[in-house]
């Protein structure tokens, strides 16, 4: 496709860079440098890896360079783009295009990354042959919020160009688009309309579309190049376009699957940074029955009580020691007590953070750059109590700067670390690491994954450094002898290995969000055996690799609502492993979100003759005795319920009906056998406790100690019995139970009334 592009652009020097006349396609390459110009450079490389072209200019700030470059028509080729201190360009951006001004491509090396590349193809660089078609933005106020698209009426993206707009100006971008009938989306990031702003798109003069977004995040309108349109709008509810449109609609579509939005917190007076919003990594912390979400932003480290999702609480934010506009990557891990905070920008500090008196308060214990001024991520290995630091820098006693790939702290004593190990000599550029009992697999942008053993002398196991969409390897995750790792590049797939033997390392599949060219993966973790990933526009992204050789995606939740156009905006970070299961994703504009994972569950429950305990974590409102033990029916004697009410299959009587989600039930059968249920396993359900006896079943998918189970109303319990009539005693510290088993159920005595709530 060819389009026009044209924008005013004010700088402070312009100059030119010429080359000699070209024979095959002119393209002018247009530089404008920010800040720090003389870290940033930038190559063209072909489909098979040869340069092409590169920089030679030593750059000046806030200038303009125009490149004549020469490259061969109907090719394909590779935008790359470097910055040395690795802190990304500060501001500064390229545009290539035809010498008649059409336009190819542009972008610019977000903050806090070393390098990048974008993918274009050159045509045979003949003018438009299709529509020449003006749009015309109007801006008001608010106008950095704003963003719009192109597509087709099969949802394709025809154009979109990243802009940030100024207040109460004007805008004519020339775009080359054919005849056919196309969806103008407007998008605002803060989610109040387009404050004044308006759009008018004409053709040969003649104007065919105009609107503006009065409220909400987005909307779209209709319109026709030359030709005949029929646009039915969405009609189905549960689709995200749903009742949005402004004047027409497309075919539905969806942002969510088998995962629940519960809330979303979210702080407009933040400072915005260069990726359009103000957060970075999400963790979180349990403690005392209590669930907390720690998030970065520009400001600092927010510490949310996210124990009821429903009403999310600031319990506290402490300030970075760098805090700016300009802050696009914070990280956190933590042990025991203790959460440790690093920033990748500014002068800033590792801090140490008390977590001991949540929900009253939190203390920070240490803020120093003795060790470490900037980190880009940290992981901790809490059984040999080690702290890994990823692209470290900070300054020694007379003040020089430093840079390490990797360090490794002693934090036996968690408020005073030491340096153990700089790695710097031995180990390329390093971008995030996951570690477990001193094995270390290593994100080496640009080199592949490399595994070392940090146990005394550190050693170097294996490299991975040779697999297909080889790009910018960013981030992984291991559990069991499953490892995945993602690379941060537009459309490359995430890769599935074999890390049994860490010597010798397999890749054994590769997965893909297949939302569209665009996407890029970013954070991960792995939790019985689902792949959780923040996978930047296209939001939450789960995966089963119970099968490593066959993984299949299960679930999605879309964070960020305007079309993936290949940038950094939307989901950041990924935390699965609170008690309750729900699951905390960052998102670069929109905050913090809380979700529920819904997937549809098999069960299979083991009934033995005579007298059985039995309940199902399977929640399904329409499930009734009769077809809750269908599989057994001609062996059922009796089935009750703790009231007392009966279903007696033998005379058809059913005086249970449907069954209560987190009920425990008796049952009476003449022969072993197997119950098998399938539906959906809900996660953070509460259990209504009354005083006396109750009947309660295990919402859990896996085995669970009595005590966690009953963790937030223990001193309430008075006794608890199983189906074999072992017995837990909490006052006598007696548990002759041990752990709660999926598919029993449990008789509970209570002084008084309670609410229980399983959490895996």
């Amino acid at each position: 496709m060819i389009r026009y592009y044209f924008v005013l652009l004010l700088v402070t020097m312009v100059i030119s860079v010429n080359a000699q006349e070209c024979q095959e396609v002119p393209v002018r390459l247009v530089f404008n440098s920010g800040d720090w110009a003389e870290e940033v450079s930038w190559s063209i490389t072909s489909a098979d890896g040869l340069v092409i072209d590169s920089s030679i200019v030593a750059y000046q700030n806030n200038s303009q360079y125009i490149h004549e470059l020469c490259l061969i028509a109907n090719s394909c080729y590779q935008f790359n783009l470097q910055d040395s201190y690795g802190d990304g360009w500060n501001g500064a951006s390229y545009m290539l295009q035809y010498s008649d001004s059409v336009f190819i491509n542009s972008g610019t090396l977000a903050d806090s990354l070393y390098s990048n590349s974008a993918p274009f193809c050159t045509n045979n660089g003949l003018l438009c042959s299709d529509n020449k078609v003006h749009l015309i933005i109007e801006t008001g106020i608010w106008a950095e919020e704003i963003s719009w698209s192109i597509q087709d009426t099969l949802g394709f993206l025809i154009d979109s160009i990243s802009y940030v707009y100024s207040d109460s100006s004007a805008y004519d971008f020339q775009l080359c688009i054919p005849d056919a009938c196309y969806l103008f989306t407007m998008y605002d990031s803060y989610g109040d309309g387009w404050q004044g702003a308006s759009f008018q798109i004409s053709n040969n003069s003649s104007q065919v579309a105009e609107g503006q977004l009065v409220e909400g995040s987005f909307a779209q309108v209709a319109f026709s190049l030359n030709s005949t349109c029929n646009f039915n709008v969405c009609e189905d509810e549960s689709a995200s376009n749903y009742n949005h449109l402004s004047t027409a609609g497309s075919n539905c579509f969806y942002t969510s699957e088998n995962i629940n939005f519960i809330s979303n917190w979210t702080d407009n007076t933040l400072a915005v940074n260069g990726l359009g919003g103000s957060y970075s990594e999400v963790y979180g912390y349990a403690s005392l029955g209590r669930e907390y979400a720690i998030i970065g932003s520009t400001y600092g480290t927010h510490i949310i009580d996210v124990t009821n999702p429903d009403e999310l609480l600031e319990i506290t934010r402490i300030p970075g020691a760098f805090s700016a506009s300009n802050v696009t990557h914070r990280d956190y891990h933590t042990m025991g007590k203790y959460l440790y905070a690093v920033c990748d920008q500014g002068e800033s500090t590792l801090q140490i953070i008390d977590l001991s008196s949540l929900p009253e308060s939190v203390s920070l214990v240490y803020d120093s750059d003795e060790l470490f001024s900037r980190s880009h991520n940290i992981f901790i290995d809490t059984l040999s109590q080690k702290l890994y630091s990823c692209s470290t820098k900070g300054f020694d006693d007379d003040n020089n700067y430093w840079t390490s790939s990797l360090c490794v702290y002693d934090i036996s004593n968690p408020t005073a670390p030491s340096l153990l190990n700089n790695m710097s000599e031995l180990i390329p550029n390093t971008h995030d690491i996951w570690v477990h009992n001193d094995t270390a697999f290593i994100n080496c942008p640009n080199t592949g994954t490399l595994v070392w053993e940090f146990l005394g002398s550190p050693s170097q196991l294996s490299s991975f450094t040779a697999y297909p969409n080889f790009g910018t390897n960013h981030s992984g995750w291991k559990s069991g002898n499953t490892y995945v790792f993602a690379e941060e590049n537009n459309g490359y797939d995430l890769k599935v290995v074999d890390a049994s033997d860490p010597h010798n390392l397999e890749l054994i599949s590769t997965f893909n969000s297949n939302v569209n060219e665009f996407s890029i993966a970013h954070n991960l973790m792995i939790k019985n055996d689902l792949v959780f990933i923040s996978y930047y526009h296209d939001g939450l992204q789960v995966y089963d690799i119970s099968k490593p050789l066959n993984p299949v995606k299960v679930a999605y939740y879309d964070t960020y609502e305007p079309v993936n156009t290949g940038g950094y905006a939307g989901a950041w970070g990924i935390y699965a492993f609170l008690p309750s299961g729900n699951i905390l994703v960052s998102d670069v504009t929109n905050g913090l979100f809380v979700l529920e994972l819904v997937l549809e569950q098999e069960q299979q429950i083991q009934i033995i003759e005579g007298w059985n305990l039995v309940s199902t974590y399977i929640n399904d409102p329409e499930l009734t005795a009769e077809l809750f033990l269908d599989e057994m029916q001609e062996d059922v004697v009796i089935m009750k319920d703790n009231e007392g009410s009966a279903y007696l299959p033998s005379w058809a009587y059913d005086g249970i009906g449907l069954l209560n989600y987190g009920a425990g039930y008796q049952v009476k059968t003449l022969d072993n056998g197997v119950l098998l249920l399938n539906g959906l396993f809900t996660q953070n359900v509460n259990i209504q406790l009354s005083e006396g006896w109750n009947m309660i079943g295990v919402l859990s998918q896996t085995p669970m100690s009595i005590e966690a189970a009953f963790v937030s109303c223990l001193s309430q319990v008075e006794i608890a019995k199983n189906g074999l009539g072992l017995v837990y005693l909490p006052q006598w510290n007696f548990n002759a139970i041990g752990s709660m088993l999926p598919g029993q159920a449990y008789q509970v005595k209570m002084s008084s009334e309670a609410v229980l709530n399983f959490s895996e």
